[in-house]
């Protein structure tokens, strides 16, 4: 459970590759993904391994469209239990990590449970900047958002800015839906 709550509410790399350690690899847990349905989600590398060649993280691959599908999944309950899934949205509401993208335009009263990624960066490329969660819309519904930029020749509050842009325009779309 502290393994749980360090690699979604801070991120904590270490504990997402202890995690990976604890399922029996990357292969493993890639395996698990994808005998729930998920196949357009890739897993590969460990965050160390990633961090050991840059080109790896291209290889740890999903889509938007796959991510949202997993999220929704997960929200119904059809991952894990009822205790398990209110127990990892609450880490995810709960979080430390970018308050920026996601969250960044929306109304404070908002909930979100949500989930940074972060790639390498320098001064002239992003190489991943992705947020996905599910935002609780105010009429009671519930909606999942993957955004991810890949490449971004942005600097990097540009390139977090960008996906609370993304983020509120999907949110003033849905939440004005009757």
């Amino acid at each position: 459970d502290r393994l749980l709550m360090y690699m979604l509410a801070y991120s904590d790399n270490l504990a997402c590759d202890r995690i990976f350690q604890l399922v029996g690899g990357t292969d493993v847990a890639d395996s698990i993904i994808h005998k729930q349905g998920f196949s357009g989600i890739h897993i590969k590398y460990t965050e160390q391994e990633m961090g050991e060649e840059f080109n790896r993280m291209y290889q740890n691959t999903s889509t938007p469209v796959e991510m949202t599908a997993l999220l929704k999944s997960f929200f119904e309950r059809k991952i894990v239990n009822d205790s398990s899934t209110k127990h990892i949205l609450n880490l995810m509401i709960n979080d430390s990590t970018s308050h920026i993208r996601m969250i960044g335009h929306l109304p404070p009263e908002i909930k979100v449970a949500h989930k940074t990624g972060t790639g390498a960066s320098n001064d002239t490329l992003v190489s991943a900047c992705n947020d996905v969660g599910i935002i609780y819309l105010p009429n009671g519904n519930h909606l999942a958002v993957a955004v991810f930029v890949m490449n971004s020749k942005e600097n990097f509050a540009d390139t977090e800015n960008l996906i609370a842009i993304v983020t509120r325009e999907i949110f003033d779309y849905y939440n004005n839906i009757k």
